[in-house]
């Protein structure tokens, strides 16, 4: 995917040089960093508090969307536009695309108040986030403020941290998330936060009570906050917490950053298989520096027949109506970086693009002893986005897992594995390095070649907490 593209220069663009744009960030900016201090972040009424705020913020802009909408239907009805009426309708949908981002920004904030509180248990978060996102907050409204009503009780009773899922990504399992110690449980609310459902309450149900979608998927994702397993079609797959430690290329993107704040655009090889590209847009400038900074952003490095692939920051600009989004990614939030790089980041000021070269990587992993199976990129695409329709519907179960997404197999003897997406994703755009793979496999083969079978696990390393923020 080349810079720019249509959707970037008509809307992100924009936005990022728009002062409006940049004058509400300056708000959730704020609001990022109260998130990240050390004195709220265990705090249980400081983080309700947060969640109060941003809610409020979130119902102006859900108000401002449907402003700006019912402005966009009436100059559709014209036939013709006068230059000033077409001025206006550019305006509007670029503050229309402002306040979508906007709440976006303060969902990711709050997903990274998600992550520190449930310590990173990425077999925890992934699993939670198995679902679509939401439509309109409106804190005005009686089903929101009894929500928050519970939600202050057991703050208050319990001492627990409740979390609003509605107002995160990454939560999308049942209404409220309550954490108390290690113990983790998730609350549906009915009849307009009248009534509040959850394991305890649900085991009461009399004889022949038909259990909804949603309430199958509550105790599905209970049963394994209390026994870190999950059951699936394939079997059960168990949380493992390997003795392997993880290393990033933090670092190195952290001085990238530092270099992109004079030069604005900066490039670098991190691995043999892996380029990173930044371009800064933090100090406003006009739209041709950044044509120009483009057309270097843009140059090509690896040969044409190569298999690449390409991800970027503003890639959670691209969602769909059902808020999908990169759910194997830890979100910015929470990144081992400044506040002011990890907003620029949330926010779009900074782009930040990477490239692995699939051919050079498994090259690599060849090299050191694995033999590698390819597969055609575009097939594990394709049947994977045949199921993104309809993968999270309450009608399935929370891990009806669907197909895997894997680029290439690796072998050993009799051992294979498909390596996931996910891990890719881990590599491209959460750094690790490429040491830390060869670990990986090599531990994962150990383990098997002991027990003399393979089996369903979901592999966490054992300093993961210490990677992030």
């Amino acid at each position: 995917m080349l810079f720019l593209d249509d959707f970037q220069k008509n809307y992100i663009m924009p936005a990022l040089l728009s002062s409006y744009y940049k004058d509400w960030l300056k708000t959730y900016s704020e609001l990022f960093e109260y998130s990240r201090k050390q004195e709220h972040r265990a705090n249980n009424k400081d983080l309700l508090s947060l969640q109060v705020t941003i809610a409020d913020l979130e119902t102006k802009m859900w108000e401002k969307i449907r402003e700006g909408k019912e402005i966009i239907k009436e100059l559709s009805k014209k036939s013709t536009l006068s230059e000033q009426e077409k001025k206006d309708l550019e305006g509007t949908q670029t503050h229309l695309f402002i306040h979508k981002e906007l709440i976006r920004i303060g969902h990711i904030i709050l997903d990274g108040v998600a992550w520190r509180t449930l310590n990173h248990n990425r077999f925890l978060l992934h699993t939670m986030a198995r679902g679509y996102g939401t439509g309109a907050i409106n804190a005005n409204s009686l089903e929101y403020t009894r929500s928050m009503g519970w939600a202050f009780g057991m703050s208050e009773k319990l001492h627990s941290t409740v979390l609003v899922n509605d107002l995160t990504r990454f939560l999308r399992v049942g209404d409220l998330t309550e954490i108390n110690g290690d113990s983790v449980i998730v609350h549906e609310l009915k009849r307009q936060g009248k009534e509040i459902r959850n394991f305890i309450t649900l085991r009461d149900q009399p004889k022949g009570w038909k259990w909804s979608g949603q309430t199958k998927r509550l105790m599905e994702f209970q049963r394994l906050a209390v026994t870190n397993e999950m059951i699936t079609k394939e079997g059960k797959v168990k949380a493992n917490i390997i003795n392997v430690k993880s290393k990033t290329h933090t670092e190195k993107i952290k001085n990238l950053l530092q270099i992109s704040e004079k030069e604005t655009a900066v490039q670098k090889l991190i691995e043999p298989y892996l380029f990173v590209s930044v371009m800064n847009f933090i100090q406003k400038k006009s739209v041709e520096v950044f044509k120009e900074k483009f057309l270097f952003f843009n140059k090509e490095i690896w040969s044409k027949d190569s298999k690449v692939l390409l991800n970027s920051s503003w890639d959670s600009f691209h969602y769909d109506e059902r808020g999908n989004f990169m759910r194997s990614v830890s979100p910015y939030s929470v990144f081992s970086l400044s506040n002011k790089y990890c907003m620029a980041l949330m926010s779009g000021e900074i782009l930040l693009k990477t490239e692995i070269n699939i051919d050079i990587l498994t090259n690599l992993l060849r090299q050191n002893g694995w033999n590698v199976i390819d597969r055609e990129i575009g097939k594990s695409k394709e049947d994977f986005e045949k199921e993104t329709a309809h993968i999270f519907d309450t009608d399935r179960s929370l891990y009806d897992l669907g197909p895997d997404y894997f680029l290439f197999t690796v072998q050993r003897g009799p051992f294979r594995l498909n390596i996931p997406g996910a891990w890719i994703m881990r590599l491209s755009l959460e750094f690790l390095t490429f040491d830390t793979l060869l670990k990986t496999l090599e531990y994962v083969y150990e383990e098997t070649a002991k027990k003399q079978q393979g089996g369903l696990e979901f592999l966490m390393y054992r300093n993961e907490k210490d990677l992030w923020n």
